[in-house]
């Protein structure tokens, strides 16, 4: 009889869930472990494993972090290296091991989880749903204008940590799903994030900021077949401008990268029309030849873990708000298969949240009921609490709740940075 157990990972157990990982992802061990053991941020609580007679099976890493919502912040989950023994895959084991993950999310009071999954119908099973898309703009240096600002622009040193931090902050504040990020990621980022570049037009005052990193078309091993060298592609992680000259500045620098194929930059269409991508015309075109290239392609996926605490991160998005209105949300994993908010305002300043048994309602005329999945797309505003009533995902019980639900849930554009990915 199998005797099935989850929970944090043991100190004995550390080199067996990374060996695991490794051999899932394809990652080499040796230099993996370097960075393993020494993440500033590793905490063993959040290496998560599910043990089947005492011998390690499944596991996943938790990554805590604070985003935006809206105008609000959240507390957010990141759930990274799922992997499960080859043997012993397709028995359900992954999928346990996620079900207790969301109950011990709610136990910590989490308030969402997000993850950049390699399937996205296998943790639809679970609730996550797709939560945001990707532009992926694609170009060859040789497309950008050489702006002579380019020679304003120079290495990035760790003194510069502060004023990346700051141009960060402008940037991000009130986008949805960027992280707050202190001077403890901005050094873990310097340590390894190894391309980066600030414009500068004085030598000392810093405006706009670059970090990229360099890839092989075709793969991101480096590795090349004998005789044939493949064209690099450089791959911006992050690109921040605070006025034009630090835009022409930086679009200059990339211009410059002779020994570069392609240029890719996968962000908001906001963020690439922001720092002037998408309006450059490159000087003597002498074809039709496409420019540049813009692909959409899904992002990240989040679930909803704790509705009460997704609802209080919303509220400064919500002043003025003048109704009471019940939002209800079935899920499995939830031992009374619901969750249940009541939002009430007086028109006056930010909503009350109060909690609710989603099975007794207090007497509430207008109330709107959908699951997980639904939810977890509307509370960020992958879609608007509008669009998901048409396609049926929230059913209003009035006409006047399909209006008040729209009104708390506008679409906004949910984007995690990838210096911040999971």
């Amino acid at each position: 009889m199998e005797a099935v157990e989850i929970g944090a990972a043991r100190p004995d157990e550390l080199d067996a869930m990374l060996g695991l990982m490794c051999e899932s992802f394809g990652l080499p061990f040796a230099s993996a472990r370097e960075v393993f053991y020494s993440d500033p941020y590793f905490e063993i609580e959040n290496k998560r494993v599910l043990r089947v007679n005492g011998r390690l099976i499944s596991c996943l890493t938790l990554v805590d972090t604070v985003c935006w919502l809206g105008a609000g912040q959240a507390r957010v989950a990141g759930i990274a290296g799922v992997a499960t023994v080859p043997e012993w895959r397709r028995r359900g084991y992954a999928g346990l091991l996620l079900s207790e993950t969301v109950r011990e999310l709610a136990r910590r009071g989490y308030a969402l989880s997000a993850l950049f999954p390699y399937a996205y119908g296998y943790y639809r099973k679970f609730g996550w749903e797709l939560a945001g898309f990707a532009h992926r703009f694609l170009t060859a240096p040789a497309n950008l204008p050489s702006y002579p600002e380019a020679q304003r622009v120079r290495l990035a040193h760790a003194d510069d940590i502060p004023a990346l931090e700051r141009l960060y902050n402008a940037a991000a504040r009130g986008k949805t799903f960027h992280c707050l990020r202190d001077t403890k990621r901005w050094r873990y980022l310097f340590e390894h994030v190894r391309q980066r570049v600030v414009y500068s037009p004085d030598k000392v005052q810093v405006e706009g900021y670059l970090l990229y990193d360099f890839r092989t078309v075709g793969g991101e091993s480096g590795a090349n077949a004998p005789g044939v060298v493949q064209p690099l592609s450089l791959r911006i992680l992050e690109m921040v401008a605070a006025n034009e000259a630090a835009r022409r500045g930086l679009i200059g620098f990339l211009a410059s990268q002779d020994g570069v194929g392609c240029l890719e930059y996968a962000a908001t269409w906001a963020d690439l029309e922001a720092n002037g991508l998408l309006q450059t015309v490159a000087p003597g075109i002498e074809t039709k030849d496409a420019l540049a290239s813009v692909e959409i392609v899904p992002s990240l996926m989040a679930r909803v873990i704790d509705l009460a605490r997704v609802a209080e991160a919303l509220r400064p998005n919500w002043a003025g708000f003048y109704a009471t209105l019940a939002l209800v949300m079935r899920d499995p994993l939830v031992e009374t298969g619901a969750q249940a908010v009541i939002v009430t305002g007086a028109g006056l300043d930010d909503p009350q949240v109060s909690m609710a048994r989603a099975e007794a309602l207090p007497p509430v005329a207008d109330s709107i009921v959908g699951d997980v999945g639904a939810w977890s797309q509307v509370v960020v505003g992958h879609l608007s609490g509008a669009e998901a009533c048409a396609l049926g995902l929230l059913q209003p019980s009035t006409p006047r709740a399909r209006a008040l639900v729209a009104q708390l849930f506008p679409r906004r554009t949910p984007f995690l940075p990838v210096p911040d990915h999971f």
